[in-house]
């Protein structure tokens, strides 16, 4: 089967369209990932899915496409439009299908996403230490206000007068965390990696001995997960869909 999949270009999209990929051509699919944005409009193929936000653009632009599924997942009601696919829709979360019906969508059904046991996992051998950092936190990248970056900062700031330990922040961020950061713990130390490649994103994971991750809005976490498959407690707002997706004792 000549089957397409259509991929928002979010890095977390991106892996979780080149894992489904993975899988079809082991069941003997022909798999082609396309970015969204340069996706042509090709009818020949048997079965394509459309993996990302749900956005007028691509929902209008490939809803043509005879033999599409659109996997949809949402930032926020930004993202909804009054364009409804007449294809079918799965949502990554119940948070999102809930989400998509209040607004006059159709959903099919609910699939979670995933990751891949063979690159995350819970091993603890040689688990890096990055940097020779003793303690070591991994922040969230932070780009748009969703992301809570003023409760990093307070809890930083509430950390600092009630316990002050000597940590190492490893930040992700674009724009760069850090730069909000010094300000609520100056002593804590700042290793600053703007980009990196999914070859070292397990690393980071594992080099780590915990994982902050503040955000109040999303379609599923996917990094939580990709660190609860590394052993990494993380900290996280109790909202949906992280506490769908979590289990209450994994972390705080």
């Amino acid at each position: 089967m000549n089957t397409r999949i259509i991929c928002h270009k979010a890095v977390s999209l991106t892996r979780e369209a080149n894992k489904i990929a993975t899988v079809w051509r082991g069941l003997g699919h022909n798999v082609v990932v396309e970015d969204y944005l340069t996706a042509s409009i090709n009818k020949s193929y048997d079965f394509e899915l459309f993996i990302g936000a749900c956005e007028k653009y691509a929902l209008k632009r490939f809803d043509v496409l005879p033999n599409i599924v659109f996997y949809l997942t949402t930032e926020g009601k930004h993202n909804y439009n009054d364009y409804k696919p007449k294809h079918p829709i799965i949502a990554v979360s119940k948070f999102v299908r809930d989400m998509l019906i209040d607004s006059g969508y159709q959903v099919e059904d609910v699939v979670y996403h995933g990751f891949d046991l063979n690159w995350f996992n819970l091993s603890q051998a040689n688990r890096p230490r990055l940097f020779g950092a003793k303690r070591m936190w991994l922040l969230h990248k932070i780009w748009t206000p969703r992301q809570r970056i003023d409760l990093i900062v307070e809890s930083l700031k509430i950390l600092k007068q009630k316990y002050n330990p000597s940590i190492s922040l490893l930040d992700l961020g674009k724009p760069p965390l850090s730069f909000y950061l010094k300000g609520a713990y100056p002593s804590a130390t700042y290793f600053l990696i703007p980009y990196l490649p999914d070859e070292f994103v397990v690393g980071s994971y594992k080099a780590s001995d915990l994982y902050i991750h503040l955000s109040t809005s999303e379609g599923f976490g996917l990094t939580l997960l990709e660190a609860l498959g590394c052993g990494i407690p993380s900290i996280y707002v109790d909202a949906p869909p992280m506490n769908e997706i979590l289990p209450k004792s994994y972390g705080y």
